[in-house]
């Protein structure tokens, strides 16, 4: 089994040990975690040596013969990196992020002059959607343009001129067309950052938060933090636990190798509010959640996984809502599911609402966010006694629109009858009803009041069906 057979200017091949995955040629060394710690990446002519801190975090790397010019990392208590010195150019990166991962800001630490060492802003980023839109240097703004991946391809300048063009092998290596690259710009592969090799050559390894990433070997350097045995079974992919998106990149990505999130699970699985949050999860599916379970598990970090099952079949075999939670999870864009009191929101949204990007309902609350708020459930909607599950539903079925806007607003507009300021509850309420009549509990009779909505019936939810 291999990771990757790619073509560059010569085929590059990456043996693999059958018992443990491991890489077998090129002086892979790896510790007993399972962490390569030492390469010779194919084609190249350095050996890159790798250091982890006990949470299997790189902590410092640097080529053989080049000791002396280490690259260091630090890390949050969220083990988000936070700095980067590069010994070779002796600078320092501070990157800050959002509660999702994503980089906000960058500030480097240099000296121009070669005397004395001063910060300066590097370039902040802007996202539309959770994907990349835009970074802000202190001399321009260049607009990204995106694959269907989120990887920027090119990159254009204030006046529409054309700055950067980068074509990208299936596992992310980078082709280039072009002799010289004068964007500077560090996100790459599906709007990951890419580190530059530490000794100036080309084998560079992408941060992917949880892990770091080699697209020119079309593995990460370590194991999977949150693989299933038990879904490992049913997805025999999921046995080589350094593979990059099921060994799919065309289709699949990895955003931070990790998945939609639970936030009362996030530090701690046995607490009331992550048991809360698993329950309205369970309840969703009724009593087929002993057959769903053999395929979504509640994962380390409050992740919800998916294996051994695509989201069309999951959808297919257990009903819209499924197909909804399946398709979020396999999405490019991050969610968290949250549960509690929010008054500054709560009281004028029913105590459940969907918002993607920031909502306002004060610091530190996260972006993408699902929230369901069961102290004020069951509560009278729409000519129903509605519960908290169910109100859990129609706010997963407002999830899904960010993932197809186009085709749920089709939607929207087919089944309101109602106020134009409600219009994207036509699609929501389709997606709660088709689920309540396969639980058996009959279409919702109306939104807020009667002839609001039209229940389309068993309408196709979702474009790739």
């Amino acid at each position: 089994m291999t990771s990757r057979t790619a073509v560059t200017t010569t085929p590059i091949t990456t043996p693999v040990s059958a018992a443990t995955n491991h890489l077998t040629s090129n002086g892979a060394v790896y510790d007993a975690a399972g962490n390569l710690t030492e390469i010779a990446p194919p084609n190249q002519p350095n050996t890159y040596v790798y250091v982890y801190d006990p949470l299997n975090s790189v902590q410092k790397t640097y080529a053989r013969g080049s000791e002396s010019l280490p690259r260091y990392f630090i890390y949050t208590a969220d083990d988000e990196r936070l700095w980067t010195y590069d010994g070779r150019t002796n600078t320092s990166r501070w990157t800050l992020r959002d509660l999702g991962g994503k980089v906000l800001r960058d500030y480097t630490l240099d000296s121009p002059d070669g005397v004395q060492q001063r910060w300066r802003l590097s370039r902040d980023y802007v996202y539309r959607d959770g994907f990349l839109l835009a970074a802000i240097t202190p001399n321009e703004t260049l607009h990204f343009s995106l694959d269907h991946l989120g990887t920027p391809r090119v990159i254009t300048d204030a006046n529409k001129i054309r700055v950067g063009l980068h074509y990208y092998l299936p596992f992310g290596e980078e082709w280039l067309t072009e002799a010289q690259q004068t964007d500077g710009e560090p996100m790459k592969y599906t709007g990951h950052e890419r580190d530059s090799d530490v000794a100036g050559g080309t084998a560079a390894v992408d941060y992917m938060h949880a892990r770091y990433y080699a697209a020119r070997m079309g593995r990460f350097l370590s194991v999977d933090p949150i693989l299933s045995r038990r879904r490992a079974l049913l997805a025999p992919q999921l046995w080589n636990r350094y593979a990059y998106s099921l060994n799919s990149p065309l289709k699949f990505v990895d955003p931070d190798g990790r998945f939609v999130r639970l936030s009362g699970c996030q530090f701690d699985t046995e607490n009331a509010k992550c048991r809360e949050q698993q329950e309205l999860v369970r309840q969703a599916f009724g009593n087929s959640w002993s057959e769903v379970s053999e395929y979504l598990e509640f994962g380390d970090g409050g992740m919800l996984i998916l294996s051994g099952i695509t989201a069309q079949e999951f959808g297919e075999r257990f009903g819209v809502f499924a197909g909804g939670l399946a398709r979020l999870i396999e999405s490019a864009v991050f969610f968290t599911a949250t549960t509690g009191d929010v008054p500054a929101l709560d009281k004028y949204m029913g105590g459940a609402w969907t918002c993607f990007g920031d909502c306002g309902g004060g610091p530190g609350r996260p972006t993408n966010e699902i929230h369901v708020n069961p102290k004020m459930f069951p509560a009278r909607m729409g000519g129903i006694d509605m519960t908290a599950t169910e109100a859990f539903v129609h706010e997963v079925g407002h999830a899904v629109t960010k993932l197809f806007p186009d085709f749920a607003a089709t939607i929207s507009r087919r089944a309101w009858n109602g106020s134009a300021d409600f219009v994207a509850e036509g699609y929501a309420t389709n997606f709660e009803s088709q689920w309540r009549v396969g639980m058996g509990l009959g279409p919702r009779p109306s939104y807020r009041q009667w002839g609001d909505y039209t229940y389309l019936g068993s309408i196709k939810m979702f474009p790739d069906e």
